[in-house]
C-alpha cells in the first residue's frame, strides 16, 4: 500500500483557506455584532422617547382653564412649556381664613404625593351663590402642612393659607368642596455635556432639573399648540391641544465604538395631546 504524507504546497494551501475563513468568520461575526448593537440602540432609545412623551402626556391632559385661575399653561414655547402640574386631588371638610382642611383618607384623597410648603400650592373650587355662577378654581398658597380631624371624624391634613374674606363672603364658600394641589414645572428641552437632553424642572419649588431623555437630536423637542377652532394658538389661554416631536440619537453614533457611525437617521416620537379641562 502507498502511503504519503501531505506535502509542504499543500500544507501551505490548507493554512491559507483556514485562515481566509478565520477572517472572513471575524469580520462577519463583528458586522453582525455591529448591527444587533444599533439595533438594541435604536430600541433604546425609542423607548426613551415614549417615556418621555408618556411624561408630557401626563403632565399636560389635566391642563385647563377658567375666570379664577386663568390658564394652567404659564408660558409656552417651540422647546417647552411651563404648566402647573396636579399633585393631589381631595375633599375640604372645614374651611377658614387661614387653614383649608382636607379629609386624608384613601376614599377622599388621591394624592401622587404629599403636599410641599412653597413648592406645592392650592386650588379651591368655588360654585357660586344664589346670584353669581363661578363655578371655577382659586388659587391660594400652601404656608404649611400640618394633621388633623375632620369634624364628622377621620383623618385630615391641615393647609395653613389665606383665603380672601371679600371673596368668601361674597360667594359664599363653604364646606365641603372640591381642593387640588399642584406644582409648577417647565417640560423642556436642555444642554446637556455635548448634546441636548429632556427633562423635568421644579419652577415653584426652585428645584434642579431631572433629566426624562437623552441623547436628543436637534432640536431635541419641538412643541406646537393649537387652539379650539384647528387653528395655531397664540396665547395659553387659547390653548386646545399640544402637539409635537422628540428626536433622539441613538447613543451608539455618539460612542467612539468601533472607530465609525452605525449610521441612520435619528429616531423620533410624535405626540398629539387634547387638554382635558379646556371647554
Amino acid at each position: 500500500m502507498n502511503c504519503r504524507g501531505l506535502t509542504l504546497v499543500e500544507v501551505m494551501i490548507t493554512l491559507t483557506i483556514t485562515a481566509i475563513v478565520v477572517v472572513l468568520s471575524m469580520a462577519l461575526m463583528g458586522d453582525i455584532a455591529r448591527q444587533a448593537r444599533g439595533r438594541l440602540e435604536r430600541a433604546g432609545a425609542i423607548e426613551t422617547l415614549r417615556a418621555a412623551a408618556a411624561v408630557l402626556d401626563r403632565e399636560l391632559w389635566g391642563a385647563g382653564r377658567d375666570s379664577l385661575s386663568g390658564s394652567d399653561l404659564a408660558s409656552l414655547g417651540a422647546a417647552g412649556v411651563v404648566t402647573r402640574a396636579m399633585r393631589a386631588t381631595g375633599i375640604a371638610c372645614r374651611l377658614a381664613p387661614d387653614t383649608v382642611e382636607v379629609a386624608a383618607d384613601s376614599s377622599r384623597w388621591f394624592a401622587d404625593r404629599q403636599p410641599v410648603p412653597g413648592r406645592d400650592s392650592l386650588l379651591l373650587y368655588i360654585t357660586g351663590d344664589s346670584t353669581t355662577a363661578v363655578d371655577g378654581w382659586l388659587p391660594l398658597p400652601i404656608a404649611a402642612v400640618g394633621s388633623t380631624t375632620c369634624p364628622l371624624g377621620g383623618p385630615a391634613l391641615r393647609l395653613v393659607t389665606l383665603l380672601p374674606q371679600a371673596m368668601l363672603s361674597r360667594w359664599s364658600v363653604t364646606a365641603p368642596t372640591v381642593v387640588r394641589t399642584f406644582e409648577t414645572i417647565a417640560l423642556e428641552a436642555y444642554s446637556s455635556g455635548s448634546g441636548l437632553a429632556f427633562g423635568v424642572r421644579g419652577v415653584s419649588g426652585g428645584a434642579v432639573v431631572q433629566p426624562v431623555a437623552s441623547p436628543l437630536g436637534p432640536p431635541g423637542l419641538a412643541l406646537e399648540y393649537w387652539g379650539t377652532a384647528g387653528a395655531p394658538a397664540t396665547g395659553p389661554d387659547q390653548v386646545r391641544e399640544v402637539s409635537g416631536v422628540i428626536k433622539a440619537v441613538p447613543a451608539a453614533e455618539l460612542a467612539v465604538g468601533f472607530g465609525r457611525s452605525l449610521g441612520g437617521a435619528p429616531d423620533s416620537v410624535a405626540f398629539r395631546i387634547r387638554l382635558r379641562n379646556v371647554p
